[in-house]
């Protein structure tokens, strides 16, 4: 996550990546900008470059930034104020700047539930019970051994033979998607995804060489 700054047209132009769809060039500039606000790689207070210096490295017109920036205004991702620029707004401000105190509707910026109920207790049996695996770092490449052996077991219970060296515990979809991508795909090689899609997918596949198509 990047602290608040004054974010350049090149770091900006870095952090989009390939925004450009076959939509309307500013609404789809202006939803890339609020993704990467809602993603946490833009941080509230984060003042973003100006119209003519990001123009002119997006290789797009002034009015498509125009309209993008007035279309964050509009949504209140951004503020804008004379002498300070264009301001990453807080999430839970409201147009005049202060907090409401309150979400209404259904975030869908995260895939994240209600916690389950349960979840604290078994959180602490997990703390008894596997006290050496929360001195780790949290992160293990191929997955935990005792994870990667229950795993095999549950497969070979359903009648795949399967051993601990054949399972590999990702980080998350991410990262699964990642390693799918670059195992199967080959530069020219074509992929389907579904329209509209988790945004980071579509990079994974794109990053390969392949050809993305949208259904």
């Amino acid at each position: 996550m990047w602290t608040a700054q004054r974010l350049s047209a090149r770091r900006l132009a870095d952090l989009l990546g390939r925004w450009r769809g076959a939509g309307h060039g500013y609404l789809e500039l202006a939803d890339s900008v609020a993704l990467l606000v809602r993603d946490g790689r833009i941080v509230p207070g984060t003042t973003l470059p100006a119209e003519r210096p990001l123009s002119e490295t997006l290789g797009v017109s002034r009015t498509t930034v125009a309209a993008a920036y007035q279309r964050l205004r509009e949504t209140g991702v951004v503020r804008s104020r004379r002498g300070s620029g264009t301001v990453v707004r807080g999430s839970g401000a409201t147009r005049d700047g202060l907090w409401s105190g309150t979400i209404s509707g259904i975030d869908l910026s995260s895939a994240c539930p209600e916690p389950w109920s349960g979840l604290a207790a078994l959180n602490a049996r997990a703390a008894e019970e596997h006290a050496a695996a929360f001195q780790l770092i949290g992160y293990d490449t191929l997955g935990l051994p005792d994870l990667r052996a229950a795993i095999a077991d549950r497969y070979a219970a359903r009648g795949l033979p399967t051993t601990p060296e054949q399972i590999m515990v990702t980080l998350g979809a991410q990262h699964a998607i990642f390693l799918i991508a670059r195992t199967l795909l080959r530069r020219g090689d074509r992929s389907l995804i579904e329209s509209p899609s988790y945004p980071h997918a579509r990079e994974a596949l794109a990053a390969t060489g392949a050809l993305v198509a949208e259904l």
